[in-house]
């Protein structure tokens, strides 16, 4: 057997793996193996793992025959005639010219009374066994940064009732030939992007879950456009007039009612290819690799949380009595 073995060469030592193929579903065999008498670390990847120094032996432990097979008397103080132990070879019969026959066969004199008997025997730790191996160093950097954790909170569905699901590394976009060319231990370090779709759904759940409702209000909350409004405060109650019958076709009924609040949109968004009318398609997150990508979502919803839970600034110019309004944010700006 030959085992072939990508690496690359750090300062701390070979990161190397045997899927050499960048299959999905690997099953690895570096576990099972010795490098120079030691057994390899386990990197951040499953399928990576890391050794000091470039190897010149690699070994695969092999399992020996266990020894002393036998058969010992189950109860000896009941049978003292008998042979306390009997060895295997002394009352196996071989079957050479039966290849079909997997039964041991023994001695008839043997068969009569093998039901008193236990089989033993004595296991052999297993033993290092060279295999043949290729060892081939693909690249050297200097270190190789661990994988960020990237997990964010999204609907499952468009409904609230079906809870939340995580958006995670596996939903981060890269470009084909980038992954086929590049060993996968280092994916996470090439240019990454999110979609527009997933870029609006982590939005959309985040501001559920920071907004304050004290100075702002989610009026438009679906799977293809959200909207949200800043919360004013009216010194004095607004007059109004509604028709009740509205929904119905009775005769308009009109009622006077006050609100003690208006309302200004403040934040509205849809996501393409949707591009529900009226709404702003919010673009995909872009980054140089999985950590700034992560950076740059944080710090947008960061700082769009800040805006949308402003506190009201009074009016100097009417000592309080107004309010000076936010203007409805770019929700692209910038990117």
């Amino acid at each position: 057997m030959k085992i072939n073995f990508i690496a690359i060469e750090t300062n701390f030592g070979y990161y190397f793996t045997d899927n050499i193929n960048n299959e999905r579903y690997h099953n690895t065999k570096i576990n099972d193996l010795k490098f120079d008498g030691e057994k390899p670390e386990k990197s951040f990847h499953c399928d990576w793992f890391i050794i000091k120094d470039f190897p010149k032996m690699v070994t695969m432990e092999e399992q020996q025959a266990d020894i002393n097979k036998r058969f010992e008397l189950k109860e000896p103080e009941f049978f003292k005639d008998l042979p306390k132990i009997i060895k295997l070879e002394d009352v196996l019969i071989e079957e050479a010219n039966n290849e079909n026959n997997y039964e041991k066969q023994y001695t008839q004199d043997f068969e009569n009374k093998r039901s008193l008997y236990a089989f033993k025997s004595d296991p052999q730790p297993p033993k290092d066994i060279p295999i043949d191996f290729e060892f081939v160093v693909v690249g050297k950097l200097e270190k190789i940064s661990g994988k960020i954790p990237f997990k964010y909170k999204v609907q499952s569905t468009e409904w609230d009732i079906d809870g939340t699901m995580d958006l995670t590394n596996n939903d981060i976009v890269k470009n084909l030939i980038d992954k086929i060319v590049t060993p996968s231990i280092l994916h996470h370090e090439l240019p990454s992007k999110i979609t527009s779709h997933n870029a609006y759904k982590i939005i959309r759940q985040y501001i559920k879950q920071n907004i304050n409702l004290n100075y702002a209000t989610i009026t438009s909350d679906y799977a293809f456009c959200f909207t949200v409004e800043k919360l004013i405060q009216l010194n004095e109650e607004e007059e109004y007039i509604v028709n009740e019958n509205i929904l119905t076709k009775r005769k308009p009924k009109y009622v006077k009612r006050y609100r003690k609040s208006r309302k200004v949109p403040i934040f509205e968004m849809t996501w393409s290819p949707e591009n529900y009318s009226g709404y702003t398609p919010i673009k995909g997150f872009v980054g140089k690799n999985e950590k700034d990508l992560k950076d740059k979502i944080d710090k947008y919803l960061k700082d769009l949380i800040i805006e949308i839970n402003k506190p009201l600034v009074e009016c100097s110019y009417c000592n309080g009595e107004g309010v000076i309004v936010q203007k409805k944010i770019d929700i692209n700006k910038g990117r």
